[in-house]
């Protein structure tokens, strides 16, 4: 008993038309007529679709639609049922999964690494001291008073001045803040303490000068 890619070759080679004069007249494209004469019904879209392409194709070459859909109905289930397990992974899966525009994967992947971004922050955060960046006063700086005491750390940290002052910096981690100290010699521990209890220090030494 024949089978329906073999009727379909048989009856295009009597009316001598090629795979492109079968997919020009018919508007199929090439790859599906050839997975038609092939038996291939896995390369094949959903079964709808599939007939179709097989009304179609009997149009043109003179052969009756309706036998050949039934002779791919008996084919397909018989193919089903030889192939070996895992393989017959229903087409319309494929291709739905295979159809996922860029559209839809761009955003997600974004979405992926922003969020492995906000926990990479969240563990550094969480086993490193905050950053800490002193621009006022310099190191052995000669200054009157008051003192500005300028820098920059970490949005979520708390700045301590020799355990005493504390000062929250804005939303982009720089603090100011301004102390009286008497003339003299002083060392200044300025410290920057996250969410997380992780604590930097940077020590200073000034010397307080009489503004006369």
């Amino acid at each position: 008993m024949k089978t329906l890619g073999e009727l379909l070759h048989s009856a295009r080679s009597v009316k001598n038309y090629s795979l492109e004069d079968i997919a020009r007249i018919t508007k199929i494209e090439i790859k599906h007529i050839r997975a038609l004469e092939n038996n291939d019904y896995g390369s094949l879209p959903h079964s709808t679709f599939t007939k179709g392409f097989i009304r179609s194709y009997a149009k043109t070459v003179g052969k009756n639609p309706d036998e050949l859909i039934a002779i791919y109905r008996r084919d397909s289930v018989e193919q089903a049922q030889t192939s070996p397990p895992g393989s017959g992974l229903n087409f319309s899966l494929k291709n739905s999964l295979l159809s996922i525009s860029k559209s839809t994967l761009i955003p997600l992947v974004i979405g992926v690494l922003v969020f492995f971004g906000y926990l990479t922050f969240q563990y550094r955060a969480l086993l490193l001291p905050p950053h800490l960046i002193i621009t006022q006063p310099s190191s052995s700086a000669v200054v009157v008073s008051p003192v500005t005491i300028e820098g920059k750390t970490s949005p979520d940290s708390i700045i301590t001045i020799n355990q005493d002052t504390r000062v929250k910096p804005d939303q982009s981690g720089i603090f100011l803040t301004q102390i009286n100290f008497a003339p003299g010699d002083y060392q200044i521990s300025i410290s920057a303490t996250n969410r997380f209890n992780r604590t930097s220090t940077k020590t200073l030494n000034i010397s307080v000068i009489s503004k006369e």
